[in-house]
């Protein structure tokens, strides 16, 4: 919870509670269709986005760097058994947690 305050030309004081909604991403690194490219797949907030693939030496730092090369696809049953599968068989220090983003 955010607390915003606003503050009247009086000097009266009003605070407002803002529910701020924090958006969580999992990035899981995938190996790439060919020597020198990584695959990923985006998951924000437990809900498959798509995957995509980059070359090992494009400087990446952000998600928004990702989302150029991200190929979005819908959410659906299947999509989720693959990813619950994903999750529980690739190695953790191949997911990232990311909080915020794009």
């Amino acid at each position: 919870m955010a607390r915003i305050k606003f503050i009247y030309k009086t000097g009266q004081e009003l605070t407002y509670e803002a529910l701020q909604e924090e958006i969580d991403h999992k990035i899981i690194k995938v190996p790439g269709r060919k020597q020198g490219e990584v695959g990923f797949v985006l998951i924000t907030n437990g809900i498959y986005q798509g995957f995509g693939f980059y070359d090992a030496s494009d400087p990446i730092a952000t998600l928004n760097d990702l989302e150029s090369y991200l190929q979005r696809y819908p959410n659906n049953y299947d999509t989720n058994r693959i990813i619950g599968t994903l999750l529980k068989k690739t190695p953790k220090e191949r997911i990232f947690d990311i909080v915020g983003g794009f």
